[in-house]
């Protein structure tokens, strides 16, 4: 099939090709990897490939992998809700490229990091978004000043064109001030940051380097507050299930032992000093929980015992690994 297909290849088009599926590979070549690999291979970047999946049975990492390395867009499809809709949405998506493998290059030496163009394809109704920072020395202060745009829409009511309508509108420095939009730049660079490592996560085959990626991509979320898909969870509680859970944490450190102060010697050679720590409380209780700044206290052996703390903040839940 690609083989076929290459002499009419333009070097202009955007082309595309749709693999839909409701299942897993069964016969031939099943392993992910060497399937992925082979389409690379015969494919060499000359088609988009999207994939659509149907149902629950079908292998989603194996689509989601080909579509990525290949350019492509992946979906699926869940056949109890409202499938023809969400078919519908694929293919507007994917079915009027404007601009085929876009890219943007910066003046050389001026520009310090930038976030690359993840798409190969830009759609109709698309938009190219990409942030970063140039070097100080080459920052010129800009006067701050009101800006006039016009927006034109196309009137539709129904099969019926009626025309188009203008807006005006105006955004004065005085309407920026009042919103939000301090450090914008840098929550945009690292969430398109953030993109970046999802989308080489989802192209990877070496399970080594996705595990890697998926570690970053969980640090970086976590670090930044966003919620990410297949990495990190939003939970929207009820104002009386906050206070439930705010009650039952209230009486676990109730009960919790009051703390005690001990001394920890460490041998003179080492340490030279006695530490005061507060020891954790006793875990014969249901809730296991600790008394004062979180502290570990480790025994080296050869009668050498040291002990160090951080500095916790209240209601911080700490794993310690042995």
């Amino acid at each position: 099939m690609f083989s076929a297909a290459t002499g009419e290849v333009s070097n202009i088009a955007a082309d595309s090709i749709v693999l839909l599926t409701d299942g897993r590979p069964t016969d031939g070549t099943i392993e992910s990897t060497s399937i992925t690999s082979t389409i690379q291979e015969l494919n060499r970047g000359r088609f988009g490939i999207h994939t659509i999946g149907f149902g629950t049975l079908v292998d989603m990492p194996l689509l989601t992998k080909i579509a990525a390395q290949n350019f492509g867009t992946s979906s699926q499809i869940f056949i109890d809700l409202n499938a023809y809709a969400q078919i519908s949405n694929f293919f507007e998506t994917i079915s009027q490229p404007i601009l085929a493998r876009p890219s943007l290059n910066y003046t050389e030496n001026k520009v310090a990091r930038y976030c690359p163009i993840l798409s190969d394809s830009l759609m109709q109704n698309g938009e190219l978004v990409t942030a970063g920072t140039i070097f100080p020395e080459f920052v010129v202060p800009q006067t701050r000043k009101a800006v006039t745009f016009n927006t034109v829409a196309f009137d539709d009511f129904g099969d019926t064109r009626r025309g188009t309508v203008t807006e005006n509108g105006v955004v004065t420095p005085s309407v920026i001030d009042n919103l939000d939009g301090r450090n914008f730049a840098e929550r945009l660079f690292n969430f398109l940051k953030l993109k970046g490592v999802l989308a080489e996560m989802r192209g990877t085959t070496n399970r080594t380097r996705e595990t890697e990626l998926r570690q970053l991509a969980l640090n970086q979320s976590l670090e930044l507050g966003f919620v990410t898909p297949g990495i990190t969870s939003m939970v929207v509680l009820k104002p009386e299930d906050i206070r439930e859970i705010e009650n039952a944490l209230a009486a676990e450190r109730a009960t919790t032992v009051a703390p005690a102060t001990t001394t920890v010697p460490a041998t003179d050679d080492v340490l030279g000093r006695l530490f005061t720590t507060t020891p954790a409380p006793s875990t014969s209780g249901p809730d296991r929980g600790f008394v004062g700044d979180p502290h570990v206290i480790v025994s080296l052996g050869l009668q050498i015992t040291v002990c160090f703390n951080w500095l916790g903040r209240e209601n911080e839940v700490y794993n310690l690994l042995e």
